[in-house]
C-alpha cells in the first residue's frame, strides 16, 4: 500500500509505482561488485557501459525526454546468466529544471542485450497542494487506463486521498488512492504514483496497481 511519504517508486515494465521501498530483493545472491562511475577500468566492472545504462533509465519516461546522469552502479548476480543492476545517480525531466537524485535497479544480461529498469525512485520535496484541475487530471487518466485495462468494463473513479509534492519547481510527484467501480463486477482499490507536468499541464509518468476487486 503507498504510504504517506515523500519518495515513490516506479516499477517499470510490473504493474505500478508503489512508494515505500525498492520491490526487488533476490535472496541468495553473491556479494555485489560497486563500479564507480568516471572509473571504467575499476574492477570489478558492472554489465554495461555509463551511457547505455543511462539510456536504459531515461527510457523509463518514454515518450518524454529525460536527462540522466549515473555516479555509481552496483552489481550483483541473480542467475548464471542475468545480474541485478542498483544504480545512484541524477535525472533532470525537462530542459532548464533542477536534477533531481535517483535510484534504480534493473535486471540485464551480460551484454545489456534485455534490459528491464525493474524499480526508479524519486524523492518529494516539500507539500503542495493538489489543485482542482489536477484531482480532475488525476481522476480522469485513472477512469481511462482502467477503462483501456478493461475494455468490457466501464470504470468510475472516486479519490480517496491523494498526496502532492514539488520535485524540481516545474514537477510534482502526485501520490493518490482511490476507489474503482465495476458496476455490477464490484469495486476495487486503486493506488496511484505519477509526475504531473505543471508547465505543460500533463502526465509524465503515470502508473498504478488494483487491489483484489471486492464482488460484495
Amino acid at each position: 500500500m503507498i504510504r504517506h511519504s515523500s519518495t515513490a517508486v516506479l516499477l517499470v515494465g510490473l504493474l505500478a509505482w508503489a512508494a515505500g521501498g525498492i520491490a526487488v530483493r533476490p535472496a541468495g545472491t553473491a556479494a555485489e561488485s560497486v563500479w564507480p562511475v568516471g572509473e571504467p577500468d575499476a574492477p570489478p566492472r558492472p554489465v554495461a557501459t555509463q551511457a547505455r545504462l543511462e539510456r536504459l533509465v531515461a527510457a523509463s519516461f518514454a515518450p518524454h525526454a529525460a536527462a540522466v546522469e549515473l555516479e555509481q552502479v552496483a552489481s550483483e548476480p541473480v542467475s548464471l546468466r542475468d545480474r541485478l543492476l542498483r544504480m545512484q545517480g541524477r535525472l533532470r525531466l525537462a530542459e532548464g529544471a533542477a536534477w533531481l537524485p535517483f535510484r534504480a535497479e534493473a535486471v540485464a544480461d551480460a551484454g545489456l542485450e534485455e534490459a528491464t529498469v525493474l524499480a526508479l525512485t524519486l524523492e518529494g520535496e516539500a507539500p503542495a497542494t493538489a489543485s482542482a484541475h489536477l484531482r480532475d487530471a488525476l481522476r480522469e487518466r485513472l477512469r481511462e487506463r482502467l477503462t483501456g485495462e478493461f475494455a468490457a468494463q466501464a470504470a468510475e473513479v472516486e479519490l480517496t486521498d491523494i498526496r502532492v509534492r514539488t520535485l524540481d519547481g516545474r514537477h510534482l510527484l502526485v501520490q493518490a488512492d482511490a476507489r474503482a467501480g465495476f458496476g455490477a463486477d464490484g469495486t476495487a482499490r486503486a493506488e496511484v504514483v505519477a509526475v504531473w507536468d505543471e508547465g505543460a499541464a500533463h502526465w509524465r509518468r503515470f502508473e498504478y496497481a488494483l487491489a483484489a476487486v471486492d464482488e460484495g
